[in-house]
């Protein structure tokens, strides 16, 4: 599912960003404190409360790194929007 968020730009390559969509097709709308990656550069972020990217803190990089699972589901996720990029080219 695709949410409307308000227009901003992505703190790693600036790109304009307007939309979440859930990485695993799900339904849910996207939570604040939600990590959000870049479909343009893959940068990985946060989503603050007004549903506009934000970095990371120390603890929450650790927290994420911590967990494997999640790990993997990142680097999947990050491969496939880099395969697609690359093949819109």
């Amino acid at each position: 599912m695709t949410t409307r968020a308000p227009e901003h730009r992505c703190l790693h390559c600036n790109a304009r960003l307007d939309a979440h969509t859930n990485a695993d097709g799900g339904s849910a709308l996207p939570d604040a404190e939600s990590v959000v990656i870049c479909a343009y550069c893959a940068a990985v972020m946060m989503i603050g409360r007004d549903l506009t990217c934000r970095g990371m803190t120390q603890k929450e990089v650790d927290s994420i790194m911590s967990d494997v699972e999640f790990m993997r589901f990142l680097a999947r996720t990050i491969g496939r929007l880099r395969f697609i990029r690359a093949m819109s080219n």
